[in-house]
């Protein structure tokens, strides 16, 4: 079996209501993780988690009454990637993640709380796998240009050997 080496998540967003935003801490709490809400006077909200002694913060801006939350969170340890995943489906977010593997990479773009799109990385390359086209899916395995938009993120040379010379 093939052994990750690392997941980076490039962004992660968020559009919840209020009652939402409570919704959202409870998942930490069910999960056994502590976590604090704050609220300041211009309508931020800010939800504190703390896994394991490392805190990570979930900055949220009030927008017409929806809070919105778009951060790169960069690399992270399993534990919380556990946390993560089920948290973008159930609260419908989107989000850019890179897997790491020795030689290659897996990029798995989210939208809407479900997978849009998978593609394989390797040095000079990358080709769309998977890939959610409304109700039906594709699988593809056609090779596509190096500097490519993909969902939300856009793959360059220059990305793919960070990714996979790290």
């Amino acid at each position: 079996m093939v052994q990750r080496l690392a997941t980076i998540y490039h962004y992660v967003q968020f559009n919840l209501s209020f009652s939402q935003l409570g919704q959202f801490r409870e998942y930490f709490r069910r999960n056994q993780v502590q976590s604090t809400l704050q609220q300041d006077m211009e309508g931020h909200v800010i939800i504190t988690i703390t896994l394991n002694g490392k805190r990570r913060v979930f900055p949220f801006t009030e927008v017409n009454g929806s809070y919105h939350y778009h951060e790169v969170i960069g690399s992270i340890e399993p534990q919380w990637e556990q946390l993560l995943r089920p948290l973008i489906a159930q609260f419908n977010g989107n989000a850019m993640v890179k897997r790491i593997y020795a030689g290659f990479a897996m990029m798995y773009v989210y939208e809407q709380g479900q997978i849009a799109e998978i593609v394989e990385v390797k040095p000079n390359d990358a080709h769309v796998v998977y890939q959610h086209l409304g109700s039906r899916e594709f699988v593809n395995t056609t090779t596509i240009p190096v500097s490519t938009k993909v969902g939300n993120g856009h793959l360059d040379k220059k990305g793919i050997d960070l990714i996979i010379n790290r």
